[in-house]
Formats: structure tokens, C-alpha cells, sequence
């Protein structure tokens, strides 16, 4: 039994397309004081993977979203839950090829099977028009059919070039946008930490 479950987690990883594994326990939450240890206790047991609700991790390069996204994913797979990490600009470019190829549907069916999709840099490069196109396609089409992981070194203000509709403003906070409610505590702006949004089909935070 202990052979089998080895080999089913070694080609889980492999499947799930991780750029490295890492877990929990190798996270150095002393570098990083700013993290809820009650929040990360709660994403940890997965109950937002089984009520279909999604993650945002924000924060500026080098602060280790990468890692909590991969470490979460690879508790998923712990769990009998199927992962799949791409970054955001190979996402648009793969499912903006299928496009041009007229492939799309049967592409877009890769992203939408896994119960955990993580998608590591949204934002770090910008997406043309088809491409922000695309992934709003894709993020809901997964509403309600599965959770996403996002990583992401702009704030919510600079979401616009996604096509999400998340401009927020004093006046008008973010709120749901088709099944994403977001709750910004940082006003749009973080520093040195990361922040942490867990994102529920109707507007929950």
C-alpha cells in the first residue's frame, strides 16, 4: 500500500506540472510575521478547494507566493485532489494558440478538469486583448467547478488589463465579480508581506 501511494503522488506532481515541490514546513514564516497563522491553518485543511472558492496571494517579488501556492497545491494532491500550475503568460499563450488553430473548446477542457488550478504571475507580463479575453473565458467557465490560486505582484487596481473589471475606487469596493468577491484590506496597496484573499462564489471573504 505505501509503494502504491508513493508512485500515485510521485505522477501526481508530475502531472500537476509544479516548477518545484514545496511544502509547508520548508516555508519560513519567521521571514514573513505579516502571514494569519489562523488564515493559513484554514487554507491548509482545502475546505475552500471543496466549496469551489479561489485564492489570491499578492505581494512584490521574493516574498514566497510562488511557494504557497505550490505547497498548497501539493497538500491537494495529499488529499486526492488534482492540481495544475502554469503561469499566467503561458496560459494565454498556449489557449491563444488553440484559438487561432480553432481548438479552443477542446484546449480550454485541459484547464478546466483540475480541482486546484494555480496560475503563478498575473500581471508580471501584460496580456493583449485575446489574451485577457481568454483567461476571463476560462475563470468562468471554472466558476463553481473549481478552485483557483493566484499569485500576483499588482494590486487590485492594476487588474484592469484582465478584463475582470476590478477597477476598485474609495467609493466603489471590489466585490463579486463573477463569483470572485475580494476583500482588499490594504486599500489596493502592499508593502513587504503578502496578502492573502480567499475569494467564495457569492462574495464571501
Amino acid at each position: 500500500m505505501e509503494a502504491r501511494r508513493t508512485w500515485y503522488l510521485r505522477a501526481r506532481l508530475q502531472l500537476a506540472h509544479f516548477p518545484f515541490v514545496k511544502t509547508f514546513e520548508q516555508f519560513d514564516f519567521g521571514f514573513q510575521p505579516s502571514l494569519d497563522e489562523r488564515q493559513m491553518r484554514e487554507l491548509r485543511s482545502l475546505r475552500f478547494i471543496h466549496g469551489a472558492s479561489n485564492v489570491i496571494f499578492l505581494g512584490p517579488p521574493g516574498v514566497g507566493k510562488p511557494h504557497l501556492s505550490v505547497a498548497l497545491a501539493e497538500e491537494a494532491i495529499r488529499s486526492g485532489l488534482g492540481p495544475y500550475f502554469i503561469t499566467a503568460n503561458d496560459l494565454a499563450a498556449d489557449l491563444g494558440r488553440a484559438y487561432r488553430e480553432g481548438r479552443l473548446d477542446r484546449r480550454m477542457r485541459v484547464y478546466l478538469a483540475p480541482k486546484v488550478l494555480v496560475i503563478d504571475e498575473v500581471g508580471y507580463l501584460p496580456l493583449d486583448d485575446l489574451g485577457a479575453t481568454i483567461f476571463f473565458q476560462l475563470v468562468s467557465a471554472r466558476y463553481e467547478r473549481g478552485s483557483i490560486i493566484l499569485t500576483s505582484n499588482k494590486s487590485y487596481g492594476d487588474w484592469g488589463f484582465l478584463g475582470l473589471g476590478l477597477r476598485p475606487s474609495p467609493r466603489r469596493p471590489i466585490r463579486e465579480v463573477q463569483g470572485w468577491g475580494i476583500f482588499d484590506r490594504h486599500n489596493e496597496e502592499f508593502s513587504t508581506g503578502i496578502d492573502i484573499s480567499v475569494l467564495g462564489r457569492l462574495g464571501m471573504c
